[in-house]
């Protein structure tokens, strides 16, 4: 099975003031189709719900200007469509454009942000899979903007099998994933150093493991800022500053995700989708949905069916 549940321990190397080991979680991938070694979805972010074209047969994902800051041990690959933005990526902002492959290495505290309306299908490779295939991603670093007409055509192909009936889909996919993945890797390796993380992006890291650590359940300012080694009143103000969003809208954000996500499978209800994603109820549910998504839950997993 790919994409088990992982779990990071943060050592008090990591922050000395966080002196008590705890077991954080990263972000949540969810798979709409267990088969696959690879999460696959078509995201656009644009300020309008009504403006979107989606390949036929891929999961959508929609937005507003922006995704939300997230981490994770898997590599993420984007295959920009339309549009232009930024990758901001451990401190560090890379501009792209339509036709790029854009590249996020493994445990990048990072989000997009879009300048015009702009579209991209997304790849998250299991890294087991790639691992079992010699492909060690926890060592890979990848240029994070890449131009390759080759790389453009492995993910219009993929696209173009994820939505077919093919005998032979599965084992089509999984050898374009590993040819993809390789390009990259032989072809497009970061000749950056690193940069030191800074004490703000390891915290950061350590409140979002916190967050989705607890994501179904009721979360307080104080129990955050206590994950942090914190007051609640500087975690309160660092994390408006280093997210631009408030400690709620963050949560919120992250809930909507989790139920873009959910809801694109279609396997379970909108009232399933609700609990699951840690809403107290329906209602709040589809109004914090309805401002995150531009529509309701129940229109969003009807437009993800089409």
């Amino acid at each position: 099975m790919y994409f088990q549940a992982t779990k990071l321990l943060i050592f008090n190397t990591i922050l000395p003031e966080v002196t008590k080991l705890e077991s954080f979680v990263f972000e949540s991938h969810q798979n709409a189709d267990g088969a696959l070694p690879f999460i696959f979805h078509y995201d656009v972010l644009s300020e309008n719900a009504a403006d979107c074209s989606v390949p036929e047969g891929v999961p959508l994902l929609r937005y507003g200007k922006r995704c939300i800051y997230n981490w994770h041990e898997n590599i993420e690959l984007l295959y920009i469509v339309k549009g232009e933005g930024t990758l901001f990526s451990d401190g560090r902002r890379f501009s792209f454009r339509e036709g790029d492959t854009v590249a996020v290495n493994s445990l990048e505290l990072h989000f997009t942000e879009a300048l015009n309306e702009l579209s991209y299908f997304v790849i998250i490779p299991d890294r087991g899979f790639l691992k079992v295939n010699s492909v060690d991603t926890s060592a890979l670093s990848l240029k994070h903007v890449i131009t390759s007409e080759e790389s453009g055509a492995l993910f219009l192909r993929i696209a173009k099998l994820y939505a077919s009936n093919d005998s032979l889909r599965e084992a089509k996919l999984k050898a374009a994933l590993l040819e993809l993945v390789i390009l990259l890797a032989d072809s497009f390796k970061s000749d950056e150093a690193a940069l030191p993380q800074s004490k703000s992006l390891a915290r950061m890291k350590i409140i979002i493991s916190y967050i989705n650590a607890h994501l179904e359940e009721h979360i307080s300012a104080d129990e955050v800022a206590r994950a942090a080694a914190l007051s609640k009143y500087h975690f309160l103000r660092e994390f408006k500053k280093l997210t631009g969003m408030t400690l709620v809208s963050f949560i919120n954000n992250l809930r909507c995700e989790k139920a873009r996500s959910l809801l694109s499978s279609g396997e379970l209800s909108v009232s399933e989708v609700c609990s699951a994603c840690g809403f107290d109820n329906a209602s709040y549910f589809t109004r914090v949905f309805r401002e995150n998504a531009g529509m309701t839950p129940s229109d969003y997993r009807a437009m993800c069916r089409r």
